[in-house]
């Protein structure tokens, strides 16, 4: 299973750039200018902002919050564009101190989504924080669909097995899904997805700055295998994606991102800006801005 507001985000990029939507304010006032301060590399905000010549619009804005002990417990996602107005939240549970959730809810809201949508995901790691299963519960207009996700470790790999239980309407189709993911630097940088109908070959490189997400509590709870169009949040690695090259077999859909040079960092590190044009359009500018904020 992969995240809904993936549909979300594409849906509202495509909507503006066929036509100006609302006139958003520009989040620049709320970034930390460049600089070190103290414990303040925990993401609080992220913006995403289509440009499209003087119209600057955002499309997505991601809130986090954080308990008494820096733990995320609630992650907002919302967009206010035509045509894609929803909000999305996480919610995340742990046991006593434990700095790993074992359990989170997922629920999205707005135009063409029934309000009981939601996913109840459960986790389960090693005694090295390693994420080694998960089940996760979707319930959909009335129907559960489920899946069990089980991850091996041997050293500078991953391997993954998925167990998709799907309602047709009249029973439970499975479908098996294993995943073989190659490390450097404890990145992802090359995986290989086959299951009953394709297979997808992704290829990633990152620089050696420290990811937005990776000191977070939550970090561990996203998606571990690329899906053939995962954006870098989706995925969020220990450092920052550089380039990624998807394909799906017999679709001849591939998927091609290249951040080089586009990142802008503070002196600790953190990026706080990515700025790239739109590879299929370059006249539609990105700008993804990151607000981090003290603990």
């Amino acid at each position: 299973m992969k995240f809904i507001n993936k549909l979300l985000v594409t849906a509202a990029i495509i909507c503006i750039s066929i036509s100006a939507c609302q006139k958003d304010f520009t989040p620049e006032d709320d970034i930390n200018p460049p600089g070190t301060v103290t414990d303040s590399n925990y993401l609080y905000k992220m913006y995403e902002i289509g440009i499209v010549g003087a119209v600057a619009d955002t499309v997505n804005t991601w809130t986090y919050t954080y308990d008494a002990i820096k733990r995320v417990v609630n992650l907002r996602d919302s967009s206010s564009v035509i045509g894609a107005v929803y909000v999305a939240g996480w919610q995340y549970f742990y046991f006593g101190n434990d700095t790993l959730p074992y359990k989170s809810t997922y629920n999205v809201q707005g135009s063409g989504f029934n309000p009981t949508d939601s996913l109840i995901s459960y986790f389960y790691y090693n005694s090295s924080g390693q994420r080694i299963k998960d089940s996760i519960i979707d319930k959909n207009n009335g129907e559960n669909n489920y899946a069990k996700n089980y991850y091996q470790y041997p050293t500078g790999k991953i391997y993954g097995l998925c167990k998709d239980s799907t309602y047709n309407g009249t029973g439970y189709v499975i479908n098996l899904t294993y995943d073989t993911a190659m490390l450097a630097n404890g990145n992802i940088i090359h995986n290989r997805k086959y299951s009953n109908s394709d297979s997808i070959i992704s290829t990633f490189t990152y620089d050696n700055k420290p990811s937005p997400f990776s000191k977070l509590s939550n970090y561990k709870t996203f998606d571990i295998f690329p899906f053939g169009e995962t954006f870098f949040y989706e995925m969020p690695q220990l450092n920052n994606r550089l380039k990624a090259n998807e394909h799906i077999s017999g679709t001849g859909f591939s998927f091609d991102e290249d951040f080089t040079g586009k990142y802008l960092n503070k002196l600790n590190g953190y990026p706080y800006q990515i700025y790239y044009p739109d590879p299929s359009n370059p006249s539609f500018i990105y700008k993804v801005s990151f607000v981090y904020k003290s603990l």
